[in-house]
């Protein structure tokens, strides 16, 4: 056999176990055949009997699997998020990263012995929706669920919980591996936004003049102000509700729709601001006069998102109206 050479470690340990009449079960590495080998000692009075088994695959998953988590806890350790690993049968968490402790203000052994526990940190109001999203991931479905929780020294996180169940080769879930993250903050910023939001609508109903916004085509109307109602005639509200069918193209007088399109497309097309003074024909047909003015909003690549803008009444006395309705 290879590497079973009599001042071999295989074969010393063979030699020791015969006369001490005990059997063996070890395993040794074959340096010259790069493989595992996994072997059985038998003592009796005729002898030793062997038996060999190669078990290079089964050590290879070994390390592999070994890798694999130390490439978890590497991961784990270095991220803010939450990654744990829990069993489906028990209910138990087999891992959970360091993070969970500064995000849940509580011990990860206090988890491990209780692992249900952290459930009673759940605002009362979102433990419903938690409970579900755990059935559905231990019954062998993906989830993800948001929610509350509560922590000991009485403040609050908003969470986000992803999990995925891995199962066996007969289609059975046996683990679920999820992640957690804190989205407080997004949450707070998305709340400050929607904010501000309101106070920049009321600000802007409150002018007489009309503040618009358009999508990055010119195509659909996704805010107008009050002042709608005093320029075209149309109610806000009917407007909104009905923003990506208004025709506002064709409130514009056909004398200068075409340029008013055209300056519409260019912005589209290359950003930055552009003025113009146009006729419009309100919806009881009188033509008003308007100087508009227009900048593109980019997102952070770059791209044009908006079409954002503000409409002022210039009409002079002598402006005629005309028998035209545009919506």
């Amino acid at each position: 056999l290879p590497c079973w050479k009599r001042d071999g470690s295989p074969f010393r340990e063979v030699e020791a176990a015969a006369s001490e009449g005990t059997v063996l079960h070890d395993e040794y590495f074959c340096a010259p055949t790069g493989r595992w080998i996994h072997y059985h000692a038998y003592p009796s009075e005729e002898g030793v009997s062997l038996f060999f088994e190669d078990v290079t695959e089964e050590k290879r998953m070994q390390q592999a699997l070994a890798d694999s988590e130390e490439r978890l806890r590497q991961i784990a350790t270095t991220t803010r998020d939450i990654l744990w690993i829990t069993d489906v049968a028990t209910r138990q968490v087999l891992y959970i990263g360091p993070s969970y402790e500064k995000i849940w203000g509580a011990t990860v052994q206090g988890l491990q012995r209780a692992p249900m526990a952290w459930l009673q940190s759940v605002h009362a109001a979102d433990r419903d929706a938690v409970r579900e999203g755990i059935e559905r991931q231990y019954s062998g479905q993906e989830s993800e669920y948001e929610f509350r929780v509560v922590r000991a020294d009485g403040t609050m996180r908003w969470l986000r919980a992803r999990a995925t169940p891995f199962k066996d080769t007969h289609g059975v879930a046996t683990r679920v591996v999820g992640i957690t993250q804190d989205i407080t903050e997004q949450r707070e910023s998305e709340a400050a936004m929607r904010a501000s939001q309101r106070i920049l609508r009321q600000v802007a109903d409150s002018l007489g003049s009309m503040v618009f916004m358009i999508a990055d085509d010119g195509s659909q109307v996704l805010y107008v102000s009050k002042a709608v109602e005093k320029i075209f005639g149309y109610s806000q509200k009917r407007v909104l509700a009905l923003a990506s069918r208004w025709p506002w193209h064709a409130a514009v007088h056909e004398g200068d729709r075409q340029r008013v399109t055209q300056t519409l497309a260019q912005m589209v097309a290359g950003g930055g601001e552009q003025t113009l003074t146009c006729r419009i024909c309100r919806k009881d047909g009188a033509i008003r006069s308007l100087r508009v003015s227009a900048s593109a909003v980019r997102q952070e690549g770059g791209n044009i998102h908006r079409i954002v803008g503000i409409a002022v009444d210039v009409t002079e006395p002598m402006d005629l109206s005309v028998s035209s309705s545009a919506f």
